[in-house]
Protein backbone atom coordinates (compact mmCIF):
# COMPACT_ATOMS: atom_id res chain seq x y z
CA UNK A 1 0.00 0.00 0.00
CA UNK A 2 1.17 3.55 -0.71
CA UNK A 3 2.40 4.87 2.63
CA UNK A 4 1.59 8.55 2.22
CA UNK A 5 -2.04 9.26 3.20
CA UNK A 6 -4.19 10.37 0.29
CA UNK A 7 -7.37 12.44 0.43
CA UNK A 8 -10.07 12.55 -2.22
CA UNK A 9 -12.93 15.06 -2.37
CA UNK A 10 -15.92 15.18 -4.69
CA UNK A 11 -18.90 17.53 -4.68
CA UNK A 12 -21.86 16.09 -6.57
CA UNK A 13 -24.27 19.03 -6.45
CA UNK A 14 -24.22 22.79 -6.26
CA UNK A 15 -27.59 23.04 -4.49
CA UNK A 16 -28.46 21.62 -1.09
CA UNK A 17 -30.91 22.05 1.73
CA UNK A 18 -30.00 22.98 5.29
CA UNK A 19 -30.64 19.46 6.56
CA UNK A 20 -27.71 17.11 6.00
CA UNK A 21 -26.46 13.84 7.42
CA UNK A 22 -22.74 13.07 7.60
CA UNK A 23 -21.99 9.34 7.62
CA UNK A 24 -18.58 7.74 8.19
CA UNK A 25 -17.52 4.32 6.92
CA UNK A 26 -14.29 3.46 8.75
CA UNK A 27 -12.12 0.57 7.56
CA UNK A 28 -8.62 -0.49 8.59
CA UNK A 29 -7.02 1.72 5.92
CA UNK A 30 -9.63 4.29 4.90
CA UNK A 31 -12.38 6.62 6.08
CA UNK A 32 -15.16 7.65 3.73
CA UNK A 33 -17.40 10.57 4.70
CA UNK A 34 -20.62 11.10 2.76
CA UNK A 35 -22.79 14.18 3.14
CA UNK A 36 -26.38 13.19 2.37
CA UNK A 37 -29.16 15.73 1.85
CA UNK A 38 -32.06 14.57 4.02
CA UNK A 39 -34.59 16.97 2.49
CA UNK A 40 -33.68 16.34 -1.15
CA UNK A 41 -32.88 12.60 -0.69
CA UNK A 42 -29.56 12.62 -2.52
CA UNK A 43 -25.84 12.61 -1.91
CA UNK A 44 -24.30 16.05 -1.77
CA UNK A 45 -20.54 15.46 -1.38
CA UNK A 46 -18.00 12.84 -0.37
CA UNK A 47 -14.51 12.83 1.14
CA UNK A 48 -12.23 9.80 1.42
CA UNK A 49 -9.01 9.45 3.40
CA UNK A 50 -6.84 6.50 2.40
CA UNK A 51 -3.66 5.42 4.15
CA UNK A 52 -2.21 4.97 7.59
CA UNK A 53 -4.01 6.85 10.36
CA UNK A 54 -1.96 8.43 13.14
CA UNK A 55 -2.98 10.07 16.39
CA UNK A 56 -6.27 10.11 18.24
CA UNK A 57 -9.22 8.81 16.20
CA UNK A 58 -11.58 11.41 17.70
CA UNK A 59 -9.37 14.26 16.54
CA UNK A 60 -8.94 12.56 13.17
CA UNK A 61 -12.68 12.25 12.58
CA UNK A 62 -13.34 15.78 13.80
CA UNK A 63 -10.57 17.12 11.57
CA UNK A 64 -11.83 15.27 8.49
CA UNK A 65 -15.39 16.44 9.14
CA UNK A 66 -14.34 20.05 9.78
CA UNK A 67 -12.07 20.35 6.74
CA UNK A 68 -14.72 18.77 4.52
CA UNK A 69 -17.45 21.11 5.78
CA UNK A 70 -15.18 24.05 5.08
CA UNK A 71 -14.34 22.73 1.59
CA UNK A 72 -18.01 22.24 0.69
CA UNK A 73 -19.33 25.37 2.42
CA UNK A 74 -21.39 23.52 5.03
CA UNK A 75 -22.18 25.26 8.31
CA UNK A 76 -22.33 23.39 11.61
CA UNK A 77 -26.05 24.00 11.91
CA UNK A 78 -26.77 22.20 8.63
CA UNK A 79 -25.51 18.82 9.91
CA UNK A 80 -28.49 17.26 11.69
CA UNK A 81 -27.22 13.68 11.99
CA UNK A 82 -23.84 11.94 12.09
CA UNK A 83 -23.53 8.17 11.65
CA UNK A 84 -20.62 5.75 12.03
CA UNK A 85 -19.93 2.21 10.81
CA UNK A 86 -16.66 0.68 12.01
CA UNK A 87 -14.91 -2.35 13.44
CA UNK A 88 -15.95 -3.80 16.79
CA UNK A 89 -13.32 -1.98 18.86
CA UNK A 90 -13.84 1.37 17.13
CA UNK A 91 -17.63 1.08 17.34
CA UNK A 92 -17.45 0.67 21.11
CA UNK A 93 -15.00 3.55 21.42
CA UNK A 94 -17.02 5.92 19.25
CA UNK A 95 -20.20 5.22 21.21
CA UNK A 96 -18.43 6.13 24.45
CA UNK A 97 -16.14 8.96 23.36
CA UNK A 98 -17.68 10.95 20.51
CA UNK A 99 -20.32 13.60 20.97
CA UNK A 100 -21.44 16.66 18.98
CA UNK A 101 -19.07 18.74 21.12
CA UNK A 102 -16.00 16.71 20.05
CA UNK A 103 -17.08 17.11 16.42
CA UNK A 104 -17.63 20.88 16.83
CA UNK A 105 -21.30 20.56 15.92
CA UNK A 106 -24.54 21.79 17.43
CA UNK A 107 -25.52 20.01 20.70
CA UNK A 108 -28.78 19.00 19.03
CA UNK A 109 -26.98 16.95 16.37
CA UNK A 110 -28.06 13.31 16.49
CA UNK A 111 -25.23 10.75 16.55
CA UNK A 112 -25.71 7.06 15.86
CA UNK A 113 -23.34 4.10 15.59
CA UNK A 114 -24.15 0.94 13.67
CA UNK A 115 -24.50 -1.93 16.18
CA UNK A 116 -21.96 -4.74 16.18
CA UNK A 117 -23.00 -8.34 15.54
CA UNK A 118 -20.35 -10.26 17.50
CA UNK A 119 -16.84 -9.95 18.88
CA UNK A 120 -15.51 -10.34 15.32
CA UNK A 121 -18.20 -8.72 13.15
CA UNK A 122 -18.56 -4.97 13.51
CA UNK A 123 -21.06 -2.34 12.48
CA UNK A 124 -19.83 -2.10 8.90
CA UNK A 125 -21.36 -5.45 8.08
CA UNK A 126 -24.56 -4.63 9.95
CA UNK A 127 -24.94 -1.65 7.61
CA UNK A 128 -24.31 -3.91 4.61
CA UNK A 129 -26.93 -6.40 5.77
CA UNK A 130 -29.53 -3.63 5.95
CA UNK A 131 -29.37 -3.35 2.15
CA UNK A 132 -30.14 -7.05 1.76
CA UNK A 133 -33.66 -8.02 0.65
CA UNK A 134 -35.41 -11.02 2.18
CA UNK A 135 -33.84 -14.42 1.58
CA UNK A 136 -30.48 -13.23 0.32
CA UNK A 137 -26.77 -13.67 0.82
CA UNK A 138 -24.51 -10.69 1.46
CA UNK A 139 -20.71 -10.62 1.41
CA UNK A 140 -18.36 -7.72 2.02
CA UNK A 141 -14.67 -7.84 1.09
CA UNK A 142 -12.32 -5.60 3.08
CA UNK A 143 -9.66 -6.32 5.65
CA UNK A 144 -11.93 -9.27 6.45
CA UNK A 145 -14.46 -11.20 4.43
CA UNK A 146 -17.84 -11.03 6.15
CA UNK A 147 -20.64 -13.25 4.85
CA UNK A 148 -24.25 -13.28 5.99
CA UNK A 149 -27.47 -14.89 4.87
CA UNK A 150 -31.16 -14.52 5.53
CA UNK A 151 -32.56 -17.90 4.46
CA UNK A 152 -35.98 -18.82 3.10
CA UNK A 153 -36.98 -20.82 6.16
CA UNK A 154 -35.03 -19.15 8.98
CA UNK A 155 -35.62 -15.55 10.04
CA UNK A 156 -32.32 -15.43 11.92
CA UNK A 157 -29.36 -14.12 9.90
CA UNK A 158 -26.33 -16.42 9.95
CA UNK A 159 -22.95 -14.68 9.65
CA UNK A 160 -19.27 -15.52 9.54
CA UNK A 161 -16.04 -13.53 9.33
CA UNK A 162 -12.63 -14.50 7.95
CA UNK A 163 -9.33 -12.54 7.93
CA UNK A 164 -7.85 -11.50 4.58
CA UNK A 165 -4.30 -10.45 3.69
CA UNK A 166 -5.23 -7.15 2.04
CA UNK A 167 -5.35 -7.84 -1.70
CA UNK A 168 -9.01 -6.88 -1.82
CA UNK A 169 -8.87 -3.60 0.12
CA UNK A 170 -5.77 -1.99 -1.40
CA UNK A 171 -3.50 -2.53 1.60
CA UNK A 172 -1.35 -5.50 0.54
CA UNK A 173 -0.10 -4.42 -2.89
CA UNK A 174 3.07 -2.33 -3.09
CA UNK A 175 1.29 0.25 -5.28
CA UNK A 176 -2.16 -0.46 -3.84
CA UNK A 177 -4.84 2.22 -3.54
CA UNK A 178 -8.62 2.20 -3.34
CA UNK A 179 -10.78 2.94 -6.36
CA UNK A 180 -10.83 6.73 -6.18
CA UNK A 181 -9.76 9.41 -8.65
CA UNK A 182 -6.37 8.53 -10.15
CA UNK A 183 -6.54 4.82 -9.33
CA UNK A 184 -5.86 2.30 -12.09
CA UNK A 185 -9.12 0.37 -11.93
CA UNK A 186 -9.07 -1.70 -15.13
CA UNK A 187 -6.50 -3.75 -17.07
CA UNK A 188 -7.11 -5.45 -20.42
CA UNK A 189 -5.45 -6.50 -23.68
CA UNK A 190 -5.95 -4.83 -27.06
CA UNK A 191 -4.08 -7.23 -29.29
CA UNK A 192 -0.55 -7.36 -27.89
CA UNK A 193 -0.94 -4.02 -26.11
CA UNK A 194 -1.65 -3.83 -22.40
CA UNK A 195 -4.27 -1.14 -21.79
CA UNK A 196 -5.47 0.25 -18.50
CA UNK A 197 -8.12 2.66 -17.26
CA UNK A 198 -7.74 5.37 -14.62
CA UNK A 199 -10.62 6.69 -12.54
CA UNK A 200 -11.54 10.19 -13.72
CA UNK A 201 -8.93 10.03 -16.50
CA UNK A 202 -6.56 11.60 -13.97
CA UNK A 203 -2.84 11.05 -13.47
CA UNK A 204 -2.44 7.55 -12.08
CA UNK A 205 -1.57 7.19 -8.40
CA UNK A 206 -1.61 3.42 -7.92
CA UNK A 207 -3.37 0.13 -8.62
CA UNK A 208 -6.87 -0.52 -7.27
CA UNK A 209 -7.96 -4.04 -6.21
CA UNK A 210 -10.24 -4.36 -9.26
CA UNK A 211 -7.24 -3.93 -11.58
CA UNK A 212 -5.02 -6.10 -9.38
CA UNK A 213 -7.44 -9.01 -9.70
CA UNK A 214 -7.83 -8.47 -13.46
CA UNK A 215 -4.05 -8.43 -13.84
CA UNK A 216 -3.73 -11.64 -11.81
CA UNK A 217 -6.25 -13.35 -14.10
CA UNK A 218 -4.30 -12.11 -17.13
CA UNK A 219 -0.95 -13.26 -15.74
CA UNK A 220 -2.23 -16.78 -15.10
CA UNK A 221 -4.04 -16.95 -18.45
CA UNK A 222 -1.01 -15.79 -20.45
CA UNK A 223 1.53 -17.97 -18.62
CA UNK A 224 3.29 -15.02 -17.01
CA UNK A 225 2.66 -16.84 -13.74
CA UNK A 226 1.90 -20.53 -13.21
CA UNK A 227 -1.01 -22.17 -11.39
CA UNK A 228 1.00 -22.02 -8.16
CA UNK A 229 1.23 -18.24 -8.43
CA UNK A 230 4.93 -18.13 -9.30
CA UNK A 231 5.99 -15.45 -11.82
CA UNK A 232 8.05 -17.27 -14.45
CA UNK A 233 9.97 -14.83 -16.63
CA UNK A 234 10.09 -11.49 -14.88
CA UNK A 235 10.31 -9.88 -11.44
CA UNK A 236 7.52 -7.33 -11.98
CA UNK A 237 4.44 -7.04 -14.19
CA UNK A 238 4.26 -3.40 -15.28
CA UNK A 239 0.99 -1.51 -15.74
CA UNK A 240 2.09 1.71 -17.41
CA UNK A 241 5.52 3.13 -16.71
CA UNK A 242 5.24 3.87 -13.00
CA UNK A 243 3.29 1.02 -11.38
CA UNK A 244 3.76 -2.71 -11.35
CA UNK A 245 2.69 -5.94 -9.68
CA UNK A 246 5.32 -7.85 -7.74
CA UNK A 247 5.56 -11.50 -6.80
CA UNK A 248 4.50 -10.50 -3.31
CA UNK A 249 1.40 -8.74 -4.68
CA UNK A 250 0.42 -11.84 -6.64
CA UNK A 251 0.90 -13.96 -3.51
CA UNK A 252 -1.52 -11.67 -1.66
CA UNK A 253 -4.14 -12.19 -4.38
CA UNK A 254 -3.52 -15.94 -4.27
CA UNK A 255 -3.86 -16.05 -0.48
CA UNK A 256 -7.05 -14.01 -0.38
CA UNK A 257 -8.68 -15.86 -3.28
CA UNK A 258 -8.00 -19.16 -1.43
CA UNK A 259 -9.35 -17.81 1.85
CA UNK A 260 -12.44 -16.46 0.12
CA UNK A 261 -13.08 -19.66 -1.84
CA UNK A 262 -12.78 -21.79 1.31
CA UNK A 263 -15.03 -19.44 3.27
CA UNK A 264 -17.78 -19.50 0.63
CA UNK A 265 -17.69 -23.27 0.21
CA UNK A 266 -18.06 -23.93 3.94
CA UNK A 267 -20.51 -21.12 4.63
CA UNK A 268 -22.83 -22.16 1.81
CA UNK A 269 -23.04 -25.66 3.30
CA UNK A 270 -24.55 -24.08 6.41
CA UNK A 271 -26.63 -21.47 4.67
CA UNK A 272 -29.58 -23.26 3.14
CA UNK A 273 -31.57 -21.84 0.24
CA UNK A 274 -31.54 -18.18 -0.75
CA UNK A 275 -33.01 -16.26 -3.66
CA UNK A 276 -30.33 -13.62 -4.34
CA UNK A 277 -26.67 -12.83 -3.63
CA UNK A 278 -25.13 -9.39 -3.21
CA UNK A 279 -21.37 -8.84 -2.98
CA UNK A 280 -19.59 -5.59 -2.17
CA UNK A 281 -16.02 -4.39 -1.93
CA UNK A 282 -13.22 -2.75 -3.89
CA UNK A 283 -12.70 -5.68 -6.32
CA UNK A 284 -16.23 -5.20 -7.66
CA UNK A 285 -15.72 -1.63 -8.83
CA UNK A 286 -15.36 -3.13 -12.30
CA UNK A 287 -17.74 -6.07 -11.91
CA UNK A 288 -17.09 -9.59 -10.72
CA UNK A 289 -15.86 -11.53 -13.77
CA UNK A 290 -12.23 -11.62 -12.68
CA UNK A 291 -13.08 -12.54 -9.08
CA UNK A 292 -15.07 -15.47 -10.45
CA UNK A 293 -12.34 -16.37 -12.97
CA UNK A 294 -9.58 -16.65 -10.36
CA UNK A 295 -11.86 -18.67 -8.07
CA UNK A 296 -12.34 -16.13 -5.27
CA UNK A 297 -16.14 -16.22 -5.46
CA UNK A 298 -18.55 -18.80 -6.89
CA UNK A 299 -20.81 -18.17 -9.83
CA UNK A 300 -24.21 -18.10 -8.16
CA UNK A 301 -27.20 -19.63 -9.94
CA UNK A 302 -29.57 -17.04 -8.46
CA UNK A 303 -29.92 -13.31 -9.05
CA UNK A 304 -26.57 -11.71 -8.23
CA UNK A 305 -25.58 -8.08 -7.70
CA UNK A 306 -22.26 -6.35 -7.10
CA UNK A 307 -21.27 -2.93 -5.79
CA UNK A 308 -18.20 -1.22 -4.44
CA UNK A 309 -19.61 -0.14 -1.06
CA UNK A 310 -22.86 -1.26 0.55
CA UNK A 311 -21.92 0.07 4.00
CA UNK A 312 -22.36 3.69 2.92
CA UNK A 313 -25.85 2.94 1.64
CA UNK A 314 -26.82 1.18 4.88
CA UNK A 315 -25.70 4.22 6.85
CA UNK A 316 -27.72 6.53 4.61
CA UNK A 317 -30.80 4.35 5.10
CA UNK A 318 -30.46 4.76 8.88
CA UNK A 319 -29.92 8.51 8.59
CA UNK A 320 -33.06 8.87 6.47
CA UNK A 321 -35.34 6.66 8.54
CA UNK A 322 -35.11 5.97 12.27
CA UNK A 323 -36.97 2.69 11.79
CA UNK A 324 -34.03 1.40 9.76
CA UNK A 325 -31.73 2.00 12.71
CA UNK A 326 -34.17 0.09 14.93
CA UNK A 327 -34.10 -2.73 12.38
CA UNK A 328 -30.30 -2.69 12.46
CA UNK A 329 -30.33 -3.12 16.24
CA UNK A 330 -32.75 -6.05 15.98
CA UNK A 331 -30.72 -7.59 13.16
CA UNK A 332 -27.48 -7.41 15.14
CA UNK A 333 -29.12 -8.84 18.27
CA UNK A 334 -30.66 -11.76 16.38
CA UNK A 335 -27.74 -12.57 14.07
CA UNK A 336 -25.81 -15.78 14.71
CA UNK A 337 -22.05 -15.79 14.15
CA UNK A 338 -21.17 -19.33 12.99
CA UNK A 339 -17.47 -18.70 12.34
CA UNK A 340 -16.23 -20.95 15.13
CA UNK A 341 -18.37 -23.80 13.85
CA UNK A 342 -16.53 -23.93 10.53
CA UNK A 343 -13.14 -22.44 11.39
CA UNK A 344 -11.19 -25.69 11.88
CA UNK A 345 -12.29 -27.13 8.53
CA UNK A 346 -11.69 -23.72 6.92
CA UNK A 347 -7.97 -23.77 7.70
CA UNK A 348 -7.53 -27.12 5.93
CA UNK A 349 -9.68 -26.22 2.93
CA UNK A 350 -7.83 -22.93 2.46
CA UNK A 351 -4.60 -24.80 1.66
CA UNK A 352 -6.42 -26.90 -0.95
CA UNK A 353 -7.73 -23.73 -2.66
CA UNK A 354 -4.33 -22.03 -3.12
CA UNK A 355 -3.74 -23.17 -6.69
CA UNK A 356 -5.17 -20.90 -9.40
Amino acid sequence: MINKPLIFREKYRSERSNSLAAVFDITDNSISLVFYDLSLSRRYARTVLFGERKGDITQGLAGLLGSSMQEYGIGAGAVKKVGFAASVALSVYIEEAISPLELHLSPETEIFVMPIISAAIGGRFTASLLTLPHSGLAADFGGRLCVGIAGLSDKKVKCASFPLMGAFDGSAAESGVICERGAIDEVKRDGDTLCYGVVGDAQSIGIAPSALVQAAEMMIGEGIADKDGIMLDRDNFYIGEDFYITQRDLRAVQTDKARSAAAFELFLREAGEFSAAFLSGEPFARGADSMIAIGAVPRFECKTGFCRNSTEQGLIMCAENGRELERAVQLAENAEDITERILEEYENLYVEKLSF
